[in-house]
C-alpha cells in the first residue's frame, strides 16, 4: 500500500478514536488524502510512515489528539507536506510542525 483515500462517511474509525495507531510504521505509504469528513485525527495515527511525503486535506484542518507532546505525524519525512485547499481554515502556513500550501 502506497496511498489511502477514504471517501466513506461517517468518516473511517482508522482516523479517530480507538484505532489511533492504525497505521503506525507502514514503510510503504508515501500519500494520504484526508476527507472533507474527517472530524479528528487520532494520536499516532501515522507515527514512523518515514516514507509519507504527501498529506492531502480535502476540508478543514481536522482536530489531531497529539498526547504527550506527540504528533499523530510523528517520525515521518522530514520532507512531508500538508496540501490542502486555499479556503480551509486552520492551517496558516503548517500543520502539528509540517509545512503547509494550498493547491
Amino acid at each position: 500500500m502506497t496511498s489511502i483515500s477514504a471517501k466513506p462517511s461517517p468518516p473511517p474509525a482508522y482516523f479517530s478514536g480507538e484505532e489511533s495507531e492504525a497505521f503506525i510504521s507502514c514503510r510503504s505509504l508515501t500519500t494520504v488524502t484526508i476527507p472533507q469528513n474527517v472530524a479528528t485525527i487520532g494520536w499516532l495515527a501515522f507515527k514512523d510512515c518515514v516514507n509519507l511525503t504527501s498529506i492531502i486535506f480535502e476540508g478543514d484542518a481536522p482536530e489531531a489528539l497529539p498526547r504527550f507532546g506527540v504528533s499523530p505525524f510523528a517520525g515521518i519525512s522530514p520532507d512531508a507536506m500538508v496540501l490542502h485547499r486555499e479556503e480551509a481554515t486552520g492551517f496558516d502556513g503548517s500543520f502539528l510542525g509540517l509545512r503547509a500550501h494550498w493547491f
